[in-house]
């Protein structure tokens, strides 16, 4: 009989997920069940405080329904994504939205105990704008993650943060951390695969390649992604390419040889690069450099097709220049498209969190469950 119920419980919720607010008579028929079966699971939820009265259902026939919905407290998660352009924080609900949202800058760069500051500072200011604890919790950082660690991985040449950083404690047990082109390529692989069977999004293979102030890339297999043994995997920045002068060299040494880096930095000049672009030989010599590296990712991974994301990403006549680029040099022809998600990291990790508080939501119907732990 208890499963019965957790199971009625849980139905009655999901209703409510994807509805907003319902009804008792609304969520029988929703949830499928009897409507004295519905008010009891109804009965149950409000006095758990899961459920709230939202107010009364006016105009019908008969007698006045009482409309239902999630508590204001009940299945909330923090989504953090922490790059160059500052930390955006937003606590989201487990039918995904935004209740609240906090702004950071951190500057260009920033050192782990900046980084580490900032993320503190907002955590808490959200916490206390929600008037919640937010242990559910999902960090995107524009740099290497070692995720089963909760550790930044320091590369030589990372724009962002100087140096490693433990973020286990801010990620909290029952978070999820990693870089933020794998969650662009979260979002991207939900937005192609929406309406799909699931055979049809277990089939989903391409390589997301993220164009910014740095250079990565995510690589979606089978619609997993293909992480590393480190996090490592899709560190396009020093995959060997063909310099302005033919010798085979690091791509993010390439791109300082055609003066596209910050002085005395490790960052992409992006507005030098739109300037160049408008050069018939400048743009030759930055697509001959990202053809190279995106030759040798299609030789190992063989997408379905390569999506490019990122500030230079909508570059005029850039997929289609890289595409003819990659018909010579890649073992086989591969698409190269615009990404569909517009800022598809913040997108991705908001969706992780919205996971990880629509799992915690459901979960406490079971009892002594602790919240589910979601990755890409």
């Amino acid at each position: 009989m208890q499963r019965v119920r957790i199971d009625t419980d849980r139905h009655v919720l999901t209703a409510l997920l994807a509805s907003g607010r319902l009804t008792r008579a609304d969520i029988a028929v929703a949830a499928g069940v009897s409507k004295p079966t519905a008010s009891e699971s109804v009965r149950r939820l409000v006095e758990a405080g899961t459920l709230v009265e939202a107010g009364l259902k006016e105009g019908g026939r008969g007698r006045v329904g009482v409309y239902y919905e999630l508590a204001p407290h009940a299945g909330l998660a923090l989504a953090l994504d922490a790059g160059p352009e500052g930390i955006v924080a937003e606590c989201v609900d487990a039918a995904g939205e935004l209740r609240h949202r906090e702004d950071r800058m951190v500057g260009r760069s920033t050192d782990p105990a900046g980084l580490r500051a900032a993320l503190s500072d907002v955590i808490l200011a959200t916490e206390r704008a929600v008037g919640h604890d937010l242990p559910l919790r999902a960090l995107s950082v524009a740099e290497p993650v070692d995720r089963s660690a909760a550790r930044l991985v320091h590369l030589s040449g990372s724009p962002f943060v100087t140096g490693e950083v433990d973020l286990a404690d801010l990620v909290g047990p029952h978070g999820v951390v990693d870089n933020d082109v794998h969650w662009a390529a979260l979002a991207e692989m939900r937005e192609k695969d929406a309406g799909g069977d699931t055979e049809e999004r277990d089939a989903s293979s391409f390589v997301y390649v993220f164009l910014g102030t740095g250079l990565g890339a995510a690589v979606v297999d089978g619609g997993r992604l293909v992480t590393g043994a480190r996090g490592l995997a899709g560190e396009i920045a020093h995959v060997l390419t063909s310099g302005p002068d033919g010798r085979a060299m690091r791509a993010l040494d390439a791109l300082d040889a055609l003066g596209l880096l910050t002085p005395g930095g490790t960052a992409i000049d992006v507005p030098a690069l739109r300037r160049g672009w408008q050069s018939e030989e400048s743009r030759t010599s930055l697509v001959s450099v990202v053809a190279g590296v995106l030759a040798s990712t299609i030789a190992l991974t063989e997408p379905a097709d390569i999506v490019l994301g990122g500030p230079w990403a909508d570059l005029d006549g850039l997929a289609s220049c890289l595409e003819q680029t990659l018909a010579e040099l890649a073992p086989h022809r591969v698409p190269v498209r615009l990404g569909r998600v517009p800022s598809a990291s913040r997108v991705g990790v908001r969706l992780a969190a919205t996971d990880l508080a629509r799992a915690d939501l459901l979960a406490e119907q079971l009892p002594a469950t602790s919240p589910t732990t979601l990755r890409p």
